[in-house]
Protein backbone atom coordinates (compact mmCIF):
# COMPACT_ATOMS: atom_id res chain seq x y z
CA UNK A 1 0.00 0.00 0.00
CA UNK A 2 1.41 3.46 -1.13
CA UNK A 3 1.09 6.00 1.33
CA UNK A 4 0.54 9.80 0.50
CA UNK A 5 2.25 12.59 2.61
CA UNK A 6 -1.33 13.49 3.55
CA UNK A 7 -1.84 9.87 5.23
CA UNK A 8 1.30 11.16 7.03
CA UNK A 9 -0.73 13.87 8.60
CA UNK A 10 -3.62 11.40 9.77
CA UNK A 11 -1.15 9.31 11.54
CA UNK A 12 0.11 12.25 13.23
CA UNK A 13 -3.07 12.73 14.29
CA UNK A 14 -3.75 9.78 15.11
CA UNK A 15 -0.66 9.74 17.45
CA UNK A 16 -1.96 12.91 19.40
CA UNK A 17 -5.23 11.40 19.82
CA UNK A 18 -3.78 8.08 21.11
CA UNK A 19 -1.62 9.94 23.56
CA UNK A 20 -4.47 11.63 24.43
CA UNK A 21 -6.75 9.25 25.10
CA UNK A 22 -4.33 7.64 27.57
CA UNK A 23 -3.76 11.12 29.19
CA UNK A 24 -7.65 11.61 29.62
CA UNK A 25 -8.22 8.22 30.84
CA UNK A 26 -4.64 6.53 32.22
CA UNK A 27 -5.10 2.36 32.01
CA UNK A 28 -3.84 2.53 35.69
CA UNK A 29 -4.66 4.73 38.27
CA UNK A 30 -0.87 4.71 40.32
CA UNK A 31 2.29 3.12 40.32
CA UNK A 32 5.47 2.76 42.22
CA UNK A 33 8.72 3.34 41.42
CA UNK A 34 11.84 2.53 43.60
CA UNK A 35 14.04 5.39 44.48
CA UNK A 36 17.90 4.99 42.73
CA UNK A 37 19.57 8.00 44.87
CA UNK A 38 19.25 9.65 47.93
CA UNK A 39 17.13 12.84 47.48
CA UNK A 40 15.55 15.16 49.02
CA UNK A 41 12.88 17.34 46.71
CA UNK A 42 11.76 20.53 47.83
CA UNK A 43 7.60 19.41 46.86
CA UNK A 44 7.30 16.68 49.91
CA UNK A 45 7.79 18.86 52.79
CA UNK A 46 11.46 18.74 52.96
CA UNK A 47 10.80 14.57 53.51
CA UNK A 48 14.37 12.51 52.79
CA UNK A 49 14.46 9.89 50.33
CA UNK A 50 16.81 7.12 50.40
CA UNK A 51 17.63 4.77 47.58
CA UNK A 52 15.70 1.83 47.43
CA UNK A 53 12.58 3.78 48.87
CA UNK A 54 8.90 3.20 47.02
CA UNK A 55 7.32 6.32 45.57
CA UNK A 56 4.07 5.64 44.82
CA UNK A 57 2.95 8.00 41.95
CA UNK A 58 -0.74 8.77 41.11
CA UNK A 59 -1.05 9.22 37.62
CA UNK A 60 -4.46 10.09 37.62
CA UNK A 61 -4.11 13.39 39.54
CA UNK A 62 -0.64 14.30 37.17
CA UNK A 63 -3.09 14.03 34.51
CA UNK A 64 -5.68 16.15 35.85
CA UNK A 65 -3.24 19.21 37.42
CA UNK A 66 -3.45 22.33 36.00
CA UNK A 67 -0.25 23.15 37.27
CA UNK A 68 1.17 20.88 34.71
CA UNK A 69 -1.31 21.23 31.58
CA UNK A 70 -1.70 25.16 29.90
CA UNK A 71 -4.75 23.87 28.42
CA UNK A 72 -7.48 22.44 30.40
CA UNK A 73 -6.75 19.32 31.85
CA UNK A 74 -10.09 18.79 31.88
CA UNK A 75 -11.10 18.95 28.16
CA UNK A 76 -10.33 16.54 25.92
CA UNK A 77 -7.91 17.80 23.19
CA UNK A 78 -5.52 15.52 21.39
CA UNK A 79 -4.19 19.02 19.35
CA UNK A 80 -2.02 19.39 22.92
CA UNK A 81 0.31 16.79 21.31
CA UNK A 82 0.71 18.32 18.12
CA UNK A 83 4.36 20.13 17.76
CA UNK A 84 2.76 23.49 17.50
CA UNK A 85 1.07 23.06 20.79
CA UNK A 86 3.89 20.57 22.81
CA UNK A 87 4.95 23.72 25.22
CA UNK A 88 1.12 24.16 26.16
CA UNK A 89 2.03 21.15 29.07
CA UNK A 90 4.86 21.78 31.63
Amino acid sequence: MVHSSNDLILFEYLNCALQEVLRFGPPVSFTVRNVTTDDRPPIICGAQLYKGDEVMINIYNLTRDKRYWKIDPGLFYPERFQDEDKDYHR
